[in-house]
């Protein structure tokens, strides 16, 4: 039998699929597998009719009022990760304010907020999810294996807040750190949509004429709210952190935007246009990552539009697999990642912010 006895396709080039098994990525780490094993009981449990199609959703949420209250178990959700990753790193972790806008700075032993390299970081969660300290991880982690003092953005989100206030938000905390930092010496970072809402802040700055920052890394960017994405369809179940993007993704949508174009620049920035002059950039995703094609259509981009030090990297994992697990802890006496180097394993443009 080929895997194709059983498939039909219509005039316009789709194609159904027999069901089929998919093995687990055999090419990831034992924490990555477990973490993998993990999230996908999560999201694609085991049903109780095996005929039965997977969730579409990880929240039955439809009402104002139920969103909040998902919202909510999403932070409970997430504590456990946040926990770990604080138990594992030894960093500290304050509250603060940038510009009116509230933020929390993450600093590792031997670094400070005081002008010299550091990194900015948008939480991720759909616009809807992550608030306060549950949108910590990505950045403990940061600070954990670079050394360097994060600052990440609390940023308002929908439902209360809707399209553009995050996008405000995250440029208003960029252009308030300026007052004090070299642009050159920091470096943006941000997951899923806060790996859009980097894409967003620097199409704001090179709008506004404003210094760009010395480097950026997009972590599964959700860079298209159209939803014309190919691996929208592709990956659909395959991803253990998004199973659908029929589900909470698009809610998320309609709470963010609303009646607003879903194809403006600054909510998607897939449709924006970039310079020759944007800061050495690495862009990262999964193979199971239902943002897999957000994250290639906005590398391809940027390099149409003239950027010759973006690069992309593709790994075995899901949209917040590799991650929102802990930082490893370092053998006694020593990094995760040397602070002289300044670099996430594998990401390399941030190893150009000067001292």
């Amino acid at each position: 039998m080929t895997r194709w006895q059983d498939a039909t396709s219509d005039s316009q080039g789709g194609v159904d699929l027999a069901l089929r098994h998919v093995a687990a990525p055999a090419t990831i780490s034992d924490v990555g597998r477990e973490v993998f094993r993990r999230e996908l009981a999560v999201s694609v449990p085991p049903p109780d009719d095996p005929e039965s199609p997977p969730p579409r959703s990880r929240t039955t949420a439809t009402t104002y009022d139920e969103w909040i209250a998902a919202v909510q178990d999403g932070v409970a959700e997430v504590q456990p990760y946040l926990d770990r990753a604080l138990a594992a790193s030894d960093v500290t972790v304050t509250e603060g304010e940038v510009a009116g806008v509230p933020v929390f700075h993450v600093t590792p032993p031997g670094a400070g907020h005081d002008g010299s390299r550091r990194l900015l970081d948008f939480h991720g969660g759909g616009y809807l999810f992550n608030p306060g300290r549950s949108g910590l991880v990505v950045a403990v982690w940061a600070a954990h294996h670079t050394g360097f003092p994060v600052t990440t953005v609390d940023y308002r989100m929908a439902p209360e807040h809707r399209f553009p206030a995050a996008v405000d938000d995250c440029f208003a905390v960029y252009r308030g750190l300026l007052r004090d930092t070299d642009a050159r010496r920091l470096g943006l970072i941000g997951l899923s949509a806060g790996g859009a809402l980097v894409a967003t802040t620097l199409l704001r700055a090179m709008a506004d004429g404003v210094a760009l920052p010395g480097a950026a890394v997009l972590l599964s960017p959700w860079s298209d709210l159209t939803a014309a994405s190919d691996s929208l369809r592709t990956l659909e179940d395959l991803d253990p952190s998004l199973p659908s993007a029929d589900g909470d993704l698009d809610a998320c949508v309609d709470w963010y935007v609303g009646e607003h174009p879903r194809a403006d620049p600054l909510a998607s920035p897939v449709f924006g246009r970039y310079s020759s002059d944007l800061p050495p950039a690495l862009l990262v995703t999964g193979t199971r990552d239902l943002l897999l094609s957000d994250t290639v259509r906005l590398h391809r981009r940027m390099r149409e539009d003239g950027s010759e030090r973006t690069c992309s990297s593709t790994r075995a994992c899901g949209t917040r697999s590799s991650m929102t697990t802990s930082p490893s802890p370092a053998p006694p006496g020593a990094r995760s990642a040397p602070s002289s180097t300044g670099s996430l394993p594998g990401h390399d443009p941030l190893t150009v912010l000067p001292s």
